[in-house]
């Protein structure tokens, strides 16, 4: 017997959806040859990994002045924490360049899967379907470009998301 078309579609957009977390996954650890902006590398990834794998790095001036005015915090959970985590496992030595570049965006890509829990919970919450809004979510060029990048603004979409979902804020 047949399925009903209703239910072929919305199978049809349910694997969609997984397509586009596919995607996001892979856009994660396929290597870039480039930046979309400096302070991926020069704020988080070069501070952190050279304090904690005492590489001999250049520190940008917000980090080095007597009134410092950045906060380590999203650097050192989003990049600190796998770079701790790989030089425990591997030490200094055993640890590549790409590793210590793909591992935190891992941890960060996997962190930005919370916001589509946010937004799934928020819609199931108020009595709506979340297949469309987790679509046009995952279809967006922020969580293909951005969700994953050690950027302090990853971070702050991720926690943006839970708090709007606690606060009852997302519709």
């Amino acid at each position: 017997m047949d399925e009903p078309e209703w239910k072929t579609k919305r199978r049809a957009k349910w694997i969609l959806l997984v397509v586009l977390w596919s995607l996001r996954l892979g856009l994660c650890l396929w290597p870039q040859y480039g930046y979309i902006h400096p302070d991926e590398f020069f704020q988080g990834l070069e501070p952190m990994t050279g304090a904690v794998m005492n590489y001999n790095v250049s520190l940008p001036w917000e980090f080095t002045d007597e009134h410092p005015i950045r906060n380590i915090l999203f650097p050192g959970l989003s990049v600190g924490l796998p770079a701790t985590i790989m030089r425990f496992l591997f030490g200094s030595s055993g640890v590549s360049a790409l590793s210590l570049l793909r591992a935190p965006r891992i941890l960060v890509c996997l962190l930005s899967f919370l916001v589509d829990a946010a937004m799934y919970l928020a819609t199931k919450e108020v009595g709506r379907d979340p297949l469309y809004p987790l679509l046009v979510l995952n279809s967006s060029h922020v969580m293909h470009v951005y969700s994953f990048r050690t950027m302090s603004n990853a971070m702050e979409l991720v926690l943006f998301a839970l708090l709007l979902y606690r606060c009852g804020g997302f519709f």
